[in-house]
């Protein structure tokens, strides 16, 4: 990641998680790179969006389909100036749909308030890669670094063996590091079917991301650094 910017940024927040509105607008003002948050709702979005000067969208939603309505209101020759951001996401294959449906970054809800405005700060200076997850990296460094030093280095919990995949799984391990559309090109089979395995690792390992099957699949020799590499800066 860069440097933090020295000039505040104005962020336009349109906020879908009702329970929560009043949380996200404050934490991200106290932020002090952050210079105001105008808090657009579904009756002055449409104008907002249009007429008040910011420099970065954040949507903060859990769903991806709710990008489709926010970005109709951003002029299209506006687009590369002012750019979405989708907060709240729950699982890579959101994020992945949250970027296809012209979100320039998804952030998971388990990412903190000063990582989110990281985040912001490094999108709007063009300094971020859309497909990456900056958790996601930090566990698959931290995966490296352990087996570099030996698997004696394992905590308790990750050192019993993840559950067995299937032949077709293990196939789909291998690879995911690439979007769905790249592993069912390689692999032969539909886009639909690759998601259904990748569910179905994650489901078979209680895991909720793609960068933690990889980590653990590393840990425990079923994958090698090659397949891990890829997916890292």
């Amino acid at each position: 990641m860069m440097a933090p910017s020295l000039t505040p940024f104005r962020v336009l927040l349109v906020d879908r998680l009702r329970v929560i509105t009043d949380m996200l607008p404050h934490a991200l003002a106290d932020d002090p790179r952050v210079a105001q948050v105008h808090v657009l709702d579904d009756r002055t979005q449409r104008t907002l969006l249009r007429r008040v000067h910011g420099d970065v969208v954040v949507l903060h939603t859990r769903r991806p389909g709710d990008i489709d309505g926010v970005m109709r209101h951003i002029p299209r020759t506006e687009r590369a100036q002012l750019p979405l951001i989708a907060y709240g996401l729950e699982t890579i294959e959101d994020r992945l749909e949250a970027i296809e449906r012209g979100a320039r970054m998804a952030v998971l809800a388990t990412v903190g308030t000063d990582s989110l405005v990281d985040v912001l700060d490094d999108v709007r200076r063009g300094a971020v890669d859309p497909e990456r997850d900056q958790d996601g990296q930090a566990l698959l460094q931290g995966a490296l670094g352990r087996l570099q030093r030996g698997l004696s280095d394992l905590e308790d919990d990750e050192k019993t063996p993840p559950p067995a995949l299937t032949p077709r799984q293990l196939e789909v391990l291998e690879v995911l590091h690439l979007s769905n559309k790249e592993i069912g090109a390689q692999l032969g089979i539909k886009e639909s079917t690759v998601k259904n395995h990748v569910h179905g690792i994650l489901d078979r390992w209680q895991l909720t991301t793609r960068e933690e099957a990889m980590r653990i699949a590393l840990l425990h020799g079923l994958i090698g650094p090659e397949h891990v590499l890829p997916a890292l800066p």
